[in-house]
């Protein structure tokens, strides 16, 4: 059922003139000398009208909002003391592990960004019961290095539903690929490509499945990348992950996290039309953004909720 321009412009009129009626109504002298009951009766009829067309008013009138995560790492092992056991026990130098920390607040974000989509679901659906909705879905995409899998775990372990049970490994939202880093192409032999069969030290596979791309990439990242090629390699990512997640998904029951590194996530933030990039974006650090009309002929208009901060785990830091 579609309504016209003049139609939802009718429905809103009326929305707006019902609350005013209603509320002069209650305040009115007259109305004080109307029965108890039938005080009652006249007012639940009008509120019942009221509630019946703010719902025709959302359902036809109102454009669906998207809402997208987007999450750095925990702390790696590589930043502990030289002599620290866990850095010690680093296999694959540039792909090491999380610390014990870094999975404490990978853990506690996923709790935080819980409480996100649970306000998210009630600004979604307006006056149903929470405890009749079924709960939102996160759609999590993961860069493929050892310590971003590790946070999507954490994550997800702490999320209600999580989309297909399943983690989906992305290397368009990998690491910049900087020759200070790296002295190979380093995507062919990062741990989840080279020991796959010992990912169980760090993770508990039984609990999500890894699938590769949630979206088709175009081309896979180049070795070695200037910044200016990973912004664009980036920026394209950003670009069809969010055209798959606008339509195929229903707003109100998806919500989408992307886990990633403090250089990708700082670059992802300037596709979502900011110039305010945060300086740090540190561990577990999170962006938050909201698509309040997106559509298929219009999805840039975003408002930024939180940018690349990691307050939530201050007493972990």
């Amino acid at each position: 059922m579609q309504f016209s321009m003049v139609s939802r412009i009718l429905i809103y009129i009326i929305n707006i003139y019902y609350n005013i009626l209603c509320k002069r109504l209650s305040n009115s002298e007259s109305f004080h000398y109307i029965e108890k009951s039938k005080k009652d009766k006249l007012l639940f009829v009008s509120e019942l009208f009221v509630i019946y067309i703010s719902q025709l008013y959302n359902k036809f009138y109102q454009i669906n909002q998207f809402m997208i995560f987007g999450v750095r790492h925990g702390e790696r092992a590589d930043r502990l003391p030289k002599k620290n056991p866990e850095r010690k026990s680093i296999q694959i130098l540039y792909d090491p592990q999380l610390s014990q920390k870094g999975v404490k607040q990978a853990e506690e974000t996923g709790k935080f960004i819980q409480s996100k989509i649970d306000e998210y679901a009630k600004s979604q659906n307006g006056q149903e019961e929470i405890k009749e909705q079924e709960d939102i879905q996160a759609i999590i995409i993961s860069s493929p290095f050892l310590r971003t899998i590790q946070t999507s775990f954490a994550i997800a372990k702490n999320l209600k539903k999580v989309y297909q049970n399943t983690i989906f490994l992305q290397e368009d939202v990998c690491e910049w690929l900087s020759v200070h880093d790296y002295q190979n192409f380093p995507l062919d032999t990062i741990f989840y490509r080279s020991r796959q069969s010992e990912l169980n030290k760090y993770l508990d596979e039984s609990l999500f499945e890894i699938k590769w791309n949630f979206f088709q990439p175009k081309k896979r990242p180049r070795f070695p990348e200037i910044p200016d090629r990973a912004d664009e390699r980036i920026a394209l990512g950003m670009e069809l992950m969010k055209e798959k997640y606008f339509k195929e998904f229903d707003p109100k029951k998806y919500v989408l996290i992307y886990v990633t590194h403090q250089y990708t996530l700082q670059s992802s933030m300037l596709t979502y039309g900011t110039k305010e990039v945060a300086e740090n974006c540190d561990f577990c650090a999170v962006l938050q953004v909201l698509y309040p009309k997106a559509s298929e002929q219009d999805y840039e208009k975003q408002e930024i909720l939180i940018k690349g901060t990691n307050d939530h785990i201050k007493h972990l830091l």
